[in-house]
């Protein structure tokens, strides 16, 4: 009967203190950066996030991450004090770019755009993008110690310009002359244009003559013109194109008369030339305009014209 009344006592006595434990602890989350651990009187928790029943009173709070780093922390446990506690391991991300104001994205998160201030930690893969027509995009790998400020600058390499290649349906204004005109090329270029116009059927005119003041009956032909031009080509924006050449023209003005049909070549003349102009692109639109003209003198001097074209453009991406 004694011992029985012994281990009811006992079993009483333990009970007690466990009820007066209990009522004498809080339950305390605790949580530091991802990528670090936690620990509280030496329990280590297996993640970032410890939530445990700690005793009122002083507890030692150990963080660590990685092999070289390490915090303690001491912390007050009252019934009526704080229970939620942070220990972050921090660490802070410069990044720059050239050219700035580039999109930046981390581990597949975009985090704004250049130059950016980051509060980060640890190894992550930063993606900088700039104008993608311009710039090649720029991958890189970073690792941000604890408590360590890392600047970065991160320079983006211009794309080579595209290859073009163009043609279009060239027409010479006065001279009645069409033609064609085709290029090739990437910041600089080339181009060849031809021109042709031929005669056409003869207009009705009238034209005084010299010796009285009659009337007498003309057929005035349309004007002929024949000229190759090639020269080089500059992509001077991504929108704009010049060009600048030479080569050789014919241009002659005949006029007919009506009765013994003899030929007055009232304008002629021919020989070397000169080619200009610029071309404005838009998506594969392209138009031309330029002037031409041909620097022999004839029987009436010199001979220009302007002329004007439209066609299309072919890009083709270098592959690097």
């Amino acid at each position: 009967m004694k011992r029985i009344l012994f281990f009811i006592v006992l079993f009483l006595t333990f009970s007690g203190v466990g009820i007066f434990a209990q009522t004498d602890s809080v339950r305390v989350r605790m949580q530091t950066s991802n990528g670090a651990s936690i620990s509280v009187d030496g329990d280590l928790s297996s993640t970032n996030i410890l939530t445990k029943l700690l005793p009122i009173g002083m507890h030692e709070v150990v963080v660590t991450y990685g092999p070289n780093y390490s915090r303690t922390y001491h912390i007050d446990i009252t019934k009526e004090g704080k229970t939620d506690f942070e220990f972050l391991v921090e660490g802070k991300l410069l990044l720059n770019s050239t050219p700035n104001n580039s999109e930046v994205i981390i581990d597949g998160l975009p985090m704004g755009k250049t130059p950016i201030n980051i509060n980060i930690l640890g190894r992550h893969n930063v993606q900088v993008l700039g104008n993608k027509d311009l710039y090649h995009p720029y991958y890189t790998t970073l690792e941000i110690l604890p408590e360590q400020v890392l600047e970065h600058n991160a320079i983006l390499h211009k794309r080579p310009p595209k290859l073009y290649g163009f043609v279009l349906g060239n027409y010479m204004i006065s001279a009645n002359a069409p033609g064609i005109m085709a290029g090739l090329g990437r910041k600089f270029g080339g181009y060849i244009k031809i021109n042709v116009g031929i005669n056409g059927k003869p207009s009705y005119d009238y034209f005084e003559t010299c010796n009285s003041n009659l009337y007498s009956e003309y057929y005035k032909k349309k004007p002929k013109y024949v000229g190759i031009n090639a020269g080089l080509m500059l992509h001077v924006l991504p929108y704009l194109f010049a060009y600048a050449g030479s080569g050789y023209g014919e241009y002659a003005h005949g006029v007919y008369e009506h009765d013994s049909e003899i030929k007055y070549d009232v304008y002629h003349t021919k020989g070397a030339e000169l080619d200009f102009g610029v071309m404005f692109k838009y998506k594969a639109l392209l138009l031309q305009a330029g002037y031409t003209r041909i620097l022999a003198k004839g029987q009436s001097g010199t001979f220009g014209d302007f002329n004007i074209g439209i066609g299309v453009t072919i890009h083709k991406e270098k592959k690097r």
